[in-house]
C-alpha cells in the first residue's frame, strides 16, 4: 500500500519546487527529547512504577519542551510550529484534534478489557466485535465528503464529536447480557460519528493556516493525532492501574466527556463566526 501510494503521488500530485534551509540539529534533539522524555515520563507514573524516574523524567521533558520553544521562538520556519496556534480557528482546530483522539483511544484502549473481562468474550471474538469501529468510518467517509461540500465543516465537526459521545455512551449503557450484534452496532455509531468529525475538522483546520504554510500545519495536526492518543493511552493505563472498581466503565465516561467537550469547542467556531 506504501508503494502503491508512492507511485500514485509521483505521477498525479503537483511537482512543488523544495526550499533549501539548513536542518537545525539542536532544535531537532530538543523536539526528540521533549517529547520522548514526557511520554515515557507519563507512562512509567500511570502504571506506577519507578515513580522517582517517571517524575524526573517528566521534569526533563518539560524543561527540554521549554528549551524548544524558547529557541523556536522567532523563527521564520519553525521545526515546532507553535505560532500558528496565534490563529483562533487553527487553535481550535488543533485543540479539537487532540480532544477528539483522545476520547477516542479511552474507547479503543479500553474496549478490549472490557469485552474480555465484563462481558466473557474471547480474544478473538473481541476483536470481531470491534471492527465496526473503523469499518462503519470508511463506510461513511464517501457520505462525508459529499456533505462537506454541502453543509459547513464546523457543523459537521460538532455533529460528530456529539454522535461518537453517544456511540461511546450507548456502548456504556451495553447490558452484560447482550448479543454480539447489539455491542457492534453501538460500536458502529460511535465510528460514524468520528467519521463526521475527522475530515472536516481537519479541512476546517488546514485552511485557517496560510497557504505557504501548509506542511506546518499539517505537521501540527499529526502532533495533535499522536499527543492525543498518547494522552487517552496513558490515562487509560492510569486508570487501569488505580481504579478497582469497574475502571473500563470510568474510560467510558472519560470518553463521553472529552468527546462532548471537543464537541462544545468545535461549536464556538459558529459563534466566533456569528459575532
Amino acid at each position: 500500500m506504501g508503494l502503491l501510494a508512492a507511485f500514485v503521488s509521483l505521477v498525479y500530485l503537483p511537482r512543488t519546487p523544495g526550499a533549501k534551509r539548513r536542518i537545525d540539529k539542536s532544535s531537532v534533539i530538543l523536539n526528540m527529547l521533549t517529547f520522548s522524555l514526557t511520554l515515557v515520563g507519563c507512562d512509567f507514573l500511570a502504571r506506577g512504577e519507578w515513580v522517582f524516574g517517571g517524575s524526573f523524567l517528566l521534569g526533563l521533558g518539560i524543561v527540554c519542551g521549554l528549551g524548544l520553544f524558547l529557541r523556536q521562538k522567532g523563527q521564520a520556519a519553525p521545526l515546532l510550529p507553535l505560532d500558528l496556534l496565534a490563529r483562533r480557528d487553527f487553535s481550535i482546530g488543533v485543540t479539537a484534534c487532540f480532544l477528539g483522539y483522545t476520547a477516542a483511544n479511552f474507547f479503543m484502549i479500553s474496549m478490549p478489557f472490557s469485552l474480555t473481562e465484563l462481558f466473557g468474550r474471547s480474544p478473538v471474538m473481541t476483536g470481531m466485535l470491534l471492527t465496526p469501529w473503523p469499518g462503519s468510518m470508511v463506510m461513511v467517509g464517501p457520505l462525508v465528503a459529499y456533505l462537506a461540500n454541502k453543509i459547513p465543516a464546523q457543523v459537521l465537526s460538532a455533529i460528530g464529536l456529539v454522535i461518537a459521545g453517544c456511540g461511546f455512551l450507548l456502548v456504556r449503557l451495553t447490558p452484560l447480557d447482550a448479543s454480539n450484534l447489539d455491542i457492534m452496532w453501538r460500536f458502529a455509531v460511535a465510528g460514524v460519528g468520528f467519521a463526521f468529525f475527522v475530515s472536516p475538522n481537519n479541512r476546517l483546520t488546514l485552511v485557517a493556516s496560510p497557504h505557504e504554510r501548509s506542511s506546518s500545519a499539517s505537521g501540527m495536526i499529526s502532533l495533535a493525532r499522536i499527543m492525543g492518543q498518547t494522552c487517552g493511552a496513558t490515562c487509560v493505563a492510569l486508570i487501569l492501574a488505580h481504579v478497582m472498581q469497574f475502571p473500563v466503565l470510568l474510560c467510558l465516561d472519560c470518553a463521553v466527556a472529552v468527546a462532548w467537550g471537543g464537541a462544545l469547542l468545535c461549536s464556538s467556531r459558529l459563534l466566533y463566526r456569528r459575532f
